[in-house]
C-alpha cells in the first residue's frame, strides 16, 4: 500500500509514502516499533521495559468493547485522617466511565459515564508539585450527581492525559 505524504517529497519530485504494517497485530506504519503493541519489527531488539504480554491482553480486551482500566485505586482526602476516620476514597476509571466509592466506610457509590462529562482539567499548585501530586477535574452536565469530580493523586498528570483521550474517542464515536 502507498500513500502521498507531502512532507517527504519536494516540489519537483513526488515520492510515494510505503506503509509498513506490525508483523504481529497489522497496525499500519509500524517502522522500527509498532506504535499499538510495542512489539519490534525485522532485526530490531525487544525492548527490556515492555511485557509484550501484557499489552497483547490489554489489547485484546480493548478490542471487543471491554474496558480498559485507567485507574484503579485509593486516594486519601484527608490526607493522614483519612484513614482514622475511614475517608478514602476507592476509584475505578475505565474508558468508558468514572466509578467512586467515597464517604464514611465507603457509604456512597457514584458512577459517572464518560459521556455526560462536558469538561475537564489538570490543576497542580506549588505543594502538590513538591510532592509529585496534581489533581484531574471533572465537569459534569447539570443533571449529575456531582458537578465536579476532582481526583487527586500521585501521577496524576497520565490518568489526565489517557482520560483524555478516552473521552475524546467517546465523543468523536470512536470508542466500543
Amino acid at each position: 500500500k502507498t500513500q502521498f505524504d507531502p512532507r517527504r517529497h519536494s516540489s519537483t519530485e513526488l515520492k510515494p509514502v510505503i506503509m509498513v504494517f506490525c508483523q504481529h497485530c497489522g497496525f499500519e506504519n509500524a517502522v522500527n516499533y509498532c506504535g499499538k503493541c510495542g512489539r519490534p519489527q525485522g532485526k530490531n531488539a525487544p525492548r527490556k521495559d515492555v511485557d509484550y504480554e501484557k499489552v497483547a491482553e490489554q489489547i485484546a480486551g480493548g478490542g471487543d468493547g471491554a474496558d480498559v482500566v485507567l485507574f484503579d485505586g485509593k486516594t486519601w482526602p484527608g490526607w493522614i485522617c483519612s484513614p482514622i476516620c475511614c475517608r478514602s476514597t476507592h476509584w475505578r476509571i475505565t474508558n468508558k466511565r468514572i466509578d467512586w466509592e467515597h464517604g464514611c466506610c465507603g457509604a456512597h457509590q457514584d458512577t459517572l459515564n464518560l459521556t455526560r462529562v462536558k469538561d475537564m482539567a489538570y490543576r497542580r499548585g506549588c505543594l502538590q508539585t513538591l510532592l509529585f501530586r496534581g489533581s484531574v477535574v471533572v465537569w459534569t452536565d447539570a443533571n449529575a450527581a456531582e458537578s465536579m469530580i476532582v481526583i487527586t493523586k500521585s501521577g496524576s498528570k497520565k490518568l489526565y492525559y489517557d482520560l483524555r483521550q478516552a473521552w475524546t474517542d467517546i465523543a468523536q464515536g470512536v470508542a466500543g
